[in-house]
Protein backbone atom coordinates (compact mmCIF):
# COMPACT_ATOMS: atom_id res chain seq x y z
CA UNK A 1 0.00 0.00 0.00
CA UNK A 2 1.32 3.46 -0.87
CA UNK A 3 2.54 5.52 2.06
CA UNK A 4 -0.01 8.31 1.54
CA UNK A 5 -2.98 5.94 1.43
CA UNK A 6 -1.71 3.98 4.42
CA UNK A 7 -1.35 7.19 6.44
CA UNK A 8 -4.82 8.28 5.36
CA UNK A 9 -6.29 4.94 6.41
CA UNK A 10 -4.51 5.08 9.75
CA UNK A 11 -5.72 8.65 10.32
CA UNK A 12 -9.30 7.34 10.42
CA UNK A 13 -8.36 5.17 13.34
CA UNK A 14 -5.90 7.52 15.04
CA UNK A 15 -8.08 10.58 14.41
CA UNK A 16 -5.91 13.62 15.07
CA UNK A 17 -2.53 12.14 16.01
CA UNK A 18 -0.44 15.30 15.79
CA UNK A 19 1.92 15.46 12.83
CA UNK A 20 1.36 11.83 11.82
CA UNK A 21 1.75 12.31 8.06
CA UNK A 22 4.75 14.62 8.37
CA UNK A 23 6.53 12.49 10.97
CA UNK A 24 5.94 9.30 8.98
CA UNK A 25 7.38 10.89 5.85
CA UNK A 26 10.45 12.21 7.71
CA UNK A 27 10.98 8.79 9.31
CA UNK A 28 10.88 6.99 5.95
CA UNK A 29 13.04 9.56 4.14
CA UNK A 30 15.75 9.46 6.81
CA UNK A 31 15.86 5.67 6.57
CA UNK A 32 16.56 5.98 2.85
CA UNK A 33 19.03 8.87 3.01
CA UNK A 34 20.98 7.81 6.12
CA UNK A 35 20.97 4.02 5.88
CA UNK A 36 24.30 3.54 7.65
CA UNK A 37 23.05 5.30 10.78
CA UNK A 38 20.18 2.86 11.15
CA UNK A 39 22.16 -0.35 10.73
CA UNK A 40 22.56 -2.31 13.94
CA UNK A 41 26.25 -2.01 14.72
CA UNK A 42 28.05 -0.72 17.79
CA UNK A 43 25.66 0.47 20.51
CA UNK A 44 26.85 2.96 23.15
CA UNK A 45 23.49 4.29 24.36
CA UNK A 46 20.20 2.46 24.95
CA UNK A 47 17.14 4.61 25.63
CA UNK A 48 14.14 2.74 27.02
CA UNK A 49 10.65 4.22 27.12
CA UNK A 50 8.90 3.55 30.42
CA UNK A 51 5.10 3.66 30.07
CA UNK A 52 3.86 0.89 27.80
CA UNK A 53 7.37 -0.42 27.17
CA UNK A 54 9.23 -1.30 30.36
CA UNK A 55 5.84 -2.13 31.80
CA UNK A 56 2.50 -2.54 30.05
CA UNK A 57 0.56 0.10 31.93
CA UNK A 58 0.95 3.88 32.23
CA UNK A 59 2.09 5.44 35.51
CA UNK A 60 -0.13 8.48 34.96
CA UNK A 61 -3.16 6.27 34.42
CA UNK A 62 -2.45 4.24 37.55
CA UNK A 63 -1.91 7.42 39.61
CA UNK A 64 -5.37 8.60 38.52
CA UNK A 65 -6.85 5.16 39.31
CA UNK A 66 -5.31 5.32 42.78
CA UNK A 67 -6.51 8.87 43.43
CA UNK A 68 -9.97 8.49 41.88
CA UNK A 69 -10.63 4.89 42.89
CA UNK A 70 -14.43 5.01 43.21
CA UNK A 71 -16.05 2.66 40.73
CA UNK A 72 -18.42 4.03 38.13
CA UNK A 73 -19.52 2.58 34.78
CA UNK A 74 -19.39 -1.24 34.84
CA UNK A 75 -17.00 -1.28 37.78
CA UNK A 76 -14.38 0.92 36.09
CA UNK A 77 -12.44 3.29 38.38
CA UNK A 78 -13.26 6.96 37.85
CA UNK A 79 -9.55 7.54 37.29
CA UNK A 80 -9.60 5.37 34.17
CA UNK A 81 -12.50 7.35 32.72
CA UNK A 82 -10.59 10.59 33.40
CA UNK A 83 -7.48 9.14 31.75
CA UNK A 84 -9.47 8.01 28.69
CA UNK A 85 -11.06 11.46 28.41
CA UNK A 86 -7.61 13.09 28.46
CA UNK A 87 -6.39 10.68 25.77
CA UNK A 88 -9.41 11.45 23.59
CA UNK A 89 -8.76 15.17 23.92
CA UNK A 90 -5.18 14.60 22.76
CA UNK A 91 -6.29 12.48 19.79
CA UNK A 92 -8.85 15.12 18.76
CA UNK A 93 -6.32 17.92 18.98
CA UNK A 94 -8.05 19.61 21.93
CA UNK A 95 -5.10 18.96 24.27
CA UNK A 96 -1.40 19.01 23.54
CA UNK A 97 0.78 16.51 25.40
CA UNK A 98 1.83 19.37 27.67
CA UNK A 99 -1.83 20.29 28.38
CA UNK A 100 -2.53 16.68 29.33
CA UNK A 101 0.41 16.53 31.75
CA UNK A 102 -0.46 19.88 33.36
CA UNK A 103 -4.15 19.04 33.78
CA UNK A 104 -3.48 15.51 34.98
CA UNK A 105 -1.13 16.77 37.68
CA UNK A 106 -3.65 19.45 38.72
CA UNK A 107 -6.16 16.67 39.33
CA UNK A 108 -3.67 14.75 41.46
CA UNK A 109 -2.63 17.89 43.37
CA UNK A 110 -6.28 18.73 44.06
CA UNK A 111 -6.64 15.40 45.86
CA UNK A 112 -3.47 15.83 47.93
CA UNK A 113 -1.35 13.25 46.06
CA UNK A 114 1.93 12.73 47.97
CA UNK A 115 5.44 11.76 46.95
CA UNK A 116 5.03 8.51 48.91
CA UNK A 117 1.95 7.60 46.84
CA UNK A 118 4.26 6.76 43.94
CA UNK A 119 5.18 3.58 45.82
CA UNK A 120 1.53 2.53 45.63
CA UNK A 121 1.48 3.38 41.92
CA UNK A 122 4.60 1.25 41.46
CA UNK A 123 2.83 -1.70 43.11
CA UNK A 124 0.02 -1.26 40.59
CA UNK A 125 2.49 -1.27 37.69
CA UNK A 126 4.62 -4.23 38.84
CA UNK A 127 2.36 -6.99 37.43
CA UNK A 128 2.90 -5.55 33.95
CA UNK A 129 6.70 -5.33 34.10
CA UNK A 130 8.29 -6.93 31.04
CA UNK A 131 10.73 -9.23 32.80
CA UNK A 132 12.18 -10.51 29.50
CA UNK A 133 13.10 -6.93 28.61
CA UNK A 134 14.59 -6.25 32.04
CA UNK A 135 16.69 -9.41 31.84
CA UNK A 136 17.87 -8.47 28.35
CA UNK A 137 18.84 -4.95 29.48
CA UNK A 138 20.75 -6.35 32.45
CA UNK A 139 22.73 -8.65 30.15
CA UNK A 140 23.25 -5.95 27.51
CA UNK A 141 24.70 -3.62 30.11
CA UNK A 142 27.30 -6.26 30.96
CA UNK A 143 28.13 -7.11 27.34
CA UNK A 144 28.23 -3.65 25.76
CA UNK A 145 28.95 -1.27 28.65
CA UNK A 146 26.35 1.01 27.02
CA UNK A 147 24.73 3.80 28.99
CA UNK A 148 21.12 2.89 29.72
CA UNK A 149 18.59 5.69 30.11
CA UNK A 150 14.96 5.43 31.22
CA UNK A 151 12.84 8.00 29.36
CA UNK A 152 9.31 9.02 30.27
CA UNK A 153 6.80 11.83 29.99
CA UNK A 154 5.65 10.80 33.47
CA UNK A 155 7.43 12.05 36.58
CA UNK A 156 11.14 11.53 37.09
CA UNK A 157 10.34 10.95 40.78
CA UNK A 158 8.33 7.85 39.91
CA UNK A 159 11.17 6.76 37.62
CA UNK A 160 13.56 7.00 40.56
CA UNK A 161 11.33 4.76 42.68
CA UNK A 162 11.15 2.27 39.82
CA UNK A 163 14.92 2.33 39.38
CA UNK A 164 15.43 1.67 43.10
CA UNK A 165 13.09 -1.32 42.86
CA UNK A 166 14.92 -2.71 39.82
CA UNK A 167 18.23 -2.43 41.67
CA UNK A 168 16.92 -4.23 44.75
CA UNK A 169 14.84 -6.89 43.00
CA UNK A 170 16.73 -7.54 39.75
CA UNK A 171 20.29 -6.34 40.42
CA UNK A 172 19.99 -3.88 37.57
CA UNK A 173 19.46 -0.14 37.27
CA UNK A 174 19.42 2.57 34.63
CA UNK A 175 22.38 4.95 34.48
CA UNK A 176 20.09 7.95 34.08
CA UNK A 177 16.43 8.96 34.04
CA UNK A 178 14.69 11.73 32.12
CA UNK A 179 11.12 12.71 32.92
CA UNK A 180 8.82 15.49 33.99
CA UNK A 181 9.72 17.02 37.37
CA UNK A 182 7.20 17.84 40.10
CA UNK A 183 7.11 20.42 42.90
CA UNK A 184 6.20 19.27 46.42
CA UNK A 185 5.32 21.18 49.60
CA UNK A 186 6.69 20.48 53.09
CA UNK A 187 4.18 17.67 53.52
CA UNK A 188 5.45 16.15 50.25
CA UNK A 189 2.18 16.85 48.44
CA UNK A 190 2.24 17.77 44.75
CA UNK A 191 1.81 21.51 44.24
CA UNK A 192 2.87 21.89 40.62
CA UNK A 193 5.34 21.12 37.85
CA UNK A 194 8.92 22.29 37.53
CA UNK A 195 9.54 20.74 34.13
CA UNK A 196 7.71 18.77 31.45
CA UNK A 197 9.16 16.34 28.95
CA UNK A 198 7.07 17.30 25.94
CA UNK A 199 6.94 17.77 22.20
CA UNK A 200 9.06 20.90 21.74
CA UNK A 201 11.49 23.06 23.68
CA UNK A 202 9.76 26.06 25.22
CA UNK A 203 8.46 27.59 28.46
CA UNK A 204 4.81 27.45 29.58
CA UNK A 205 4.33 29.96 32.38
CA UNK A 206 7.07 29.02 34.83
CA UNK A 207 7.37 25.44 33.54
CA UNK A 208 10.30 24.47 31.35
CA UNK A 209 9.47 22.08 28.50
CA UNK A 210 12.12 19.93 26.83
CA UNK A 211 11.88 17.18 24.26
CA UNK A 212 13.27 13.78 25.14
CA UNK A 213 16.16 14.36 22.73
CA UNK A 214 17.06 17.70 24.33
CA UNK A 215 16.81 16.17 27.80
CA UNK A 216 19.03 13.28 26.67
CA UNK A 217 21.69 15.60 25.29
CA UNK A 218 21.60 17.69 28.47
CA UNK A 219 21.89 14.61 30.70
CA UNK A 220 24.90 13.28 28.83
CA UNK A 221 26.61 16.67 28.84
CA UNK A 222 26.03 17.11 32.58
CA UNK A 223 27.42 13.63 33.32
CA UNK A 224 30.37 14.02 30.96
CA UNK A 225 29.21 11.09 28.81
CA UNK A 226 29.52 10.78 25.06
CA UNK A 227 26.26 10.87 23.09
CA UNK A 228 26.18 9.96 19.39
CA UNK A 229 22.97 9.35 17.45
CA UNK A 230 24.85 6.89 15.24
CA UNK A 231 25.45 4.55 18.19
CA UNK A 232 22.16 5.14 20.04
CA UNK A 233 19.25 2.70 20.23
CA UNK A 234 15.64 3.38 21.24
CA UNK A 235 13.37 0.67 22.64
CA UNK A 236 9.73 1.76 22.68
CA UNK A 237 6.17 0.59 22.17
CA UNK A 238 4.58 3.25 19.97
CA UNK A 239 4.20 6.55 18.19
CA UNK A 240 4.77 8.63 21.34
CA UNK A 241 8.53 8.43 20.76
CA UNK A 242 8.48 9.31 17.06
CA UNK A 243 10.75 12.35 17.57
CA UNK A 244 13.48 10.06 18.92
CA UNK A 245 12.70 7.27 16.45
CA UNK A 246 13.28 9.60 13.50
CA UNK A 247 16.94 9.95 14.50
CA UNK A 248 17.82 6.74 16.39
CA UNK A 249 17.87 3.04 15.59
CA UNK A 250 14.52 1.87 16.92
CA UNK A 251 13.19 -1.42 18.25
CA UNK A 252 9.41 -1.50 18.62
CA UNK A 253 7.90 -3.97 21.07
CA UNK A 254 4.59 -5.43 19.90
CA UNK A 255 2.29 -5.97 22.91
CA UNK A 256 0.62 -9.32 23.45
CA UNK A 257 -2.64 -7.75 24.55
CA UNK A 258 -4.92 -5.13 23.03
CA UNK A 259 -2.95 -2.22 21.57
CA UNK A 260 -3.74 1.46 22.04
CA UNK A 261 -3.92 3.92 19.13
CA UNK A 262 -0.28 5.04 19.36
CA UNK A 263 0.89 1.41 19.30
CA UNK A 264 -1.37 0.52 16.37
CA UNK A 265 -0.12 3.52 14.38
CA UNK A 266 3.52 2.49 14.79
CA UNK A 267 2.78 -1.13 13.92
CA UNK A 268 0.77 -0.33 10.79
CA UNK A 269 3.22 2.26 9.47
CA UNK A 270 6.28 0.26 10.63
CA UNK A 271 7.84 3.22 12.39
CA UNK A 272 10.80 1.19 13.60
CA UNK A 273 13.86 -0.62 12.27
CA UNK A 274 12.79 -3.82 13.99
CA UNK A 275 9.49 -4.97 15.48
CA UNK A 276 9.79 -7.59 18.23
CA UNK A 277 6.90 -9.52 19.76
CA UNK A 278 6.47 -9.39 23.52
CA UNK A 279 6.75 -13.11 24.19
CA UNK A 280 9.12 -15.65 25.75
CA UNK A 281 11.68 -15.00 23.00
CA UNK A 282 11.97 -11.24 23.56
CA UNK A 283 15.17 -11.45 25.60
CA UNK A 284 17.00 -13.73 23.18
CA UNK A 285 16.01 -11.68 20.13
CA UNK A 286 17.31 -8.47 21.70
CA UNK A 287 20.55 -10.13 22.76
CA UNK A 288 21.03 -11.64 19.30
CA UNK A 289 20.47 -8.25 17.72
CA UNK A 290 22.86 -6.11 19.76
CA UNK A 291 24.35 -8.20 22.53
CA UNK A 292 27.51 -9.30 20.79
CA UNK A 293 28.29 -6.23 18.71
Amino acid sequence: MALTSLVAKTFKEAKMVTGLAKNTLVFKLKRRALRKRFRFGKIETIVVDMDGTLFESDAGKEALNLTFSDLVEEGIPRGELIYNLIMRRISHGIYSIEDAIINGNKLLAGKGFKRSDFRKVLEMCKPGLRLQLIQALKELKKRTNAKLVLATLSSVEFGQDLNDFLRRKHGFKFDGIIGSSLVFDRQNRITGLREIIGTRNRVIGSIRVRTKLKALRDLFRERGWRFDLNTALLITDGYGDIDLAKDMKTVLIKPRRMMNVAQKVSQKLRLADLIVKDDCGLKERLLALIGGR
